[in-house]
């Protein structure tokens, strides 16, 4: 009886992983040669580091593998010096202005 309940367990898990990992293969971005996340930041910018986080823990578990682009769009000076050290602290992060993203986009 209790080996019973320890493989129902047991299978009751294995299929809820499947699932999840099922779910998280939909839901994911395709990868290809040149994509980058891009996320576009201005004033105080309140979800910068939490969306930083967010794409650095996406990397280390290794669903994703693109670089972080965050334009600054009028960011002011605490924001700033936070996306200025995220960038330094982390090679795959870049901080661009505004204007260098559209040289970026028409060079596509």
């Amino acid at each position: 009886m209790v080996w019973q309940v320890i493989f129902c367990v047991l299978a009751a898990a294995g299929i809820l992983l499947f699932l999840w990992c099922l779910a998280g293969t939909f839901l994911l971005p395709v990868a290809g040669d040149g994509m980058v996340i891009r996320y576009r930041a201005s004033g105080g910018a309140p979800a910068l580091e939490q969306t930083v986080r967010s794409f650095l823990w996406l990397r280390e578990t290794g669903l994703i593998d693109m670089p972080l682009q965050i334009i600054d769009d009028g960011l002011d000076q605490e924001a700033r010096g936070v996306a200025v050290r995220l960038a330094q602290k982390y090679p795959c992060i870049q901080l661009l202005p505004a204007a260098e993203e559209e040289k970026t986009d028409s060079g596509r």
